[in-house]
């Protein structure tokens, strides 16, 4: 059997896919979290082990090649090295990507479009022909517009205002109850002795108070409208293209229903022929679309 291995290195996990190259996914693998830009060594060191367990069960003579999209890759720099690791430890052609790209691949299934994407950080992508373009997705403490991260970030940023301005005492009390704290200060302590994921994870708070509180609701609103800012700009560099596919990905596009209909409005309002799609699939399988397209960059 010939097979490609399809990596997503994400920031929550890392998945791994053997696919035959007619598309069919063999075998599902899982480990821990993969941005390299947050944790370079583990990252490698993960990546490293999940490519020995699937060599272990399956033969490497099988083996077309390696697509792995790596969160934090864009940010991170050189990674030549890497890379050349791979090669020469496998003796298989190695390919890397942002897990961005990769989710580009996956969503538009190998199609040229635009890719918003919006999970615990955000970016949009684009490719048309060759040329894969990006806007935001500068990391948490400088961008992720629109993302879970942004969402908690402007929870709290208003959360303080209005405790420093005396005003919204109900949305303090209930957002101070859904979380377990008895004050704003007990919060904003635990928030300096947090990392990035659990910050993150704030936003299902706001999420589930959106349901009642205007203020919550609004929160989300501005989160979802930075994105479809931002992925406004990038259909402004596609002028020429009449009917653009925008992909969607992400959990909090994906899962949060008034957060992605604020978001298609936004970009309806101003390109009324926009289609939205989105896949259940991991974008792992991004990897067997890369492949498709580029069979003679498959080489050491």
């Amino acid at each position: 059997m010939s097979f490609i291995v399809g990596i997503d290195s994400g920031g929550t996990h890392i998945v791994g896919q053997v696919i035959e190259l007619n598309g069919n996914i063999q075998k599902n693998y899982e480990t821990g979290s993969g941005n390299i830009l947050i944790d370079e060594q583990k990252t490698k060191l993960r990546l490293n082990r999940m490519i020995e367990t699937i060599f272990n069960e399956y033969s490497l003579k099988g083996c077309v090649g390696i697509v792995i999209g790596i969160a934090g890759l864009d940010t991170f720099g050189e990674i030549s090295d890497f890379k050349k690791e791979l090669t020469t430890k496998f003796n298989i052609p190695v390919i890397l990507m942002s897990d961005a790209t990769l989710a580009l691949w996956n969503i538009l299934s190998g199609n040229e479009g635009i890719l918003s994407l919006s999970g615990t950080g955000s970016a949009v992508f684009s490719r048309f022909g060759e040329k894969v373009d990006r806007i935001g997705g500068w990391g948490y403490l400088v961008g992720d517009e629109g993302s879970a991260y942004d969402i908690a970030r402007r929870s709290l940023q208003t959360l303080t205002s209005s405790y420093d301005q005396g005003k919204n005492k109900r949305f303090i009390d209930d957002y101070l109850k859904e979380v377990g704290q008895k004050d704003l200060f007990s919060l904003i302590s635990k928030i300096y002795s947090s990392n990035r994921k659990e910050i993150a994870e704030l936003s299902m708070t706001t999420n589930k108070l959106s349901s009642q509180s205007h203020i919550a609701k609004e929160i989300i609103s501005a989160a979802a409208i930075s994105l479809a800012n931002q992925t406004i700009l990038m259909m402004q560099r596609h002028t020429n293209i009449s009917k653009i596919i925008i992909g969607e990905s992400g959990s909090v596009l994906q899962k949060n229903n008034f957060y992605k209909s604020i978001f298609e409005k936004t970009i309806l309002d101003i390109y009324p022929e926009t289609k939205f799609i989105t896949t259940s699939r991991n974008n792992a399988s991004g990897s067997i679309y890369w492949y498709q397209q580029h069979k003679e960059d498959f080489k050491i």
